[in-house]
């Protein structure tokens, strides 16, 4: 975590509003430098005056996107060098003790609010565009996906929303339309790559980019073909490691300084997770209410699952280890683990299952996230009698034989 100074060329940008709501509360106000959220730079931070005033006050010299953690909520906004910003804030709420206890809860992200903003303010100009946007997107899911409706899109967002002088939000413009572009099934992902990445400069405060990244290069594996873009590269490479589809000896690959920086926080989040790792199930407790002691269960290999009922996978998942847990016990017990708030959606999900034995629910059996040190879901993990880890990720439940 790095904590902003003055920076050169840099000029003074003012954030600052009243919600005596927050009366006394600490605030940060920061951004990311990677669009997976390892780096952090913090700008400012205040005590809320009794009177619910604040302000933040930092040097900056490009466009970034800032954010501020407000209890159950995270406010963003987008800050431009020099500006002065007067912002609203939601009412201050706590997180509840469900939120506190669930490793994956994260504050609702919200767009700020703001008093007097210019039409040309770059808030103005992101939201207004992705209104124009997401309207042309969901014609376009809704279609037969050519890529001259793809063009045909883009201009219309282009009459609603002209491009500007302004570099961050044509940036986001383009890698909103690198999503775009790949919808057309039969060209992705190379055409999107190689019109908007290829030959391009990797954009690391620009969260466009990282979200066109995220969703275009799980699906490419010609990774030697971004050689000469080394930065490219080497992204790619450490996206393949942080999803299990490359060795963690990889990262010793990766020479570039701020994806250096990256990578160790990649295997600082993996090293725990390796072939031979113990693992302590200890006592669990199914979603009947059954508790049982992990040391009686004498299984041969299990193979976890975590999941959450939102996820489009999740049922397919339940039917599997349901599925297995018939045919295979003798060989491999198949658990599943829902990372939900909601008991009743995990009941619900579960209802035509007859032996619910097998699946629990990760509020109820808090150390399982720690042991497996888990960040993301759909997630899947062997580990033998011992109950040391075989492998880390497991296969896809399609893939695995047990």
């Amino acid at each position: 975590m790095v904590v902003c100074n003055t920076l050169l060329h840099a000029t003074t940008t003012l954030v600052q509003g009243q919600d005596s709501t927050y009366a006394g509360q600490q605030l940060y106000l920061y951004a990311w430098n990677d669009g997976w959220e390892y780096t952090k730079t913090i700008f400012d931070s205040c005590t809320v005056a009794p009177n619910g005033e604040f302000q933040f006050q930092f040097e900056l010299k490009e466009t970034r996107k800032a954010q501020v953690t407000l209890g159950k909520y995270e406010g963003c906004m987008f800050v431009e060098p020099g500006k002065t910003y007067s912002v609203n804030l939601p009412n201050y709420e706590e997180p509840s003790k469900a939120d506190l206890l669930n490793p994956y809860f994260q504050p609702q992200e919200l767009l700020l609010s703001f008093n007097n903003l210019p039409k040309d303010d770059i808030n103005q100009l992101i939201t207004q565009f992705e209104d124009a946007f997401d309207e042309q997107w969901m014609k376009l899911l809704k279609a037969n996906i050519t890529p001259q409706r793809i063009e045909q899109a883009m201009m219309i967002i282009d009459s609603i929303c002209p491009p500007s002088e302004q570099p961050f939000m044509e940036q986001y413009r383009q890698y909103r339309y690198a999503l775009m572009v790949n919808l057309h099934a039969s060209s992705a992902p190379d055409l999107s790559i190689r019109t908007y990445f290829l030959d391009k400069p990797v954009l690391y405060h620009q969260p466009a980019y990282w979200e066109a990244f995220e969703a275009i290069f799980p699906h490419f594996d010609h990774l030697a073909g971004l050689y000469d873009n080394a930065e490219l590269f080497e992204l790619a490479v450490m996206q393949k490691v942080a999803i299990g589809d490359l060795p963690l000896s990889k990262l010793q690959f990766i020479n570039t300084p701020i994806n250096k920086e990256i990578a160790h926080f990649i295997e600082k989040n993996k090293e725990t997770l390796q072939k031979g790792h113990p693992i302590h199930l200890g006592t669990l407790i199914n979603i009947q209410g059954d508790s049982i002691d992990s040391n009686d269960l004498n299984f041969p290999k299990a193979y976890i699952a975590f999941t959450n009922t939102r996820l489009n996978e999740c049922n397919a998942i339940i039917a599997y280890a349901d599925k297995m847990n018939k045919k295979f016990q003798h060989r491999c017990l198949f658990l599943v683990i829902f990372t939900d708030e909601s008991e009743s959606a995990i009941q619900k999900a579960c209802k035509n299952i007859r032996n619910k034995f097998w699946f629990f629910s990760a509020s109820q059996n808090t150390h399982l996230q720690k042991q497996f040190n888990q960040t993301y879901v759909p997630a899947y993990y062997l580990i033998d009698a011992n109950s040391t880890l075989l492998q880390a990720p497991a296969p896809e439940p399609k893939n695995f034989e047990p």
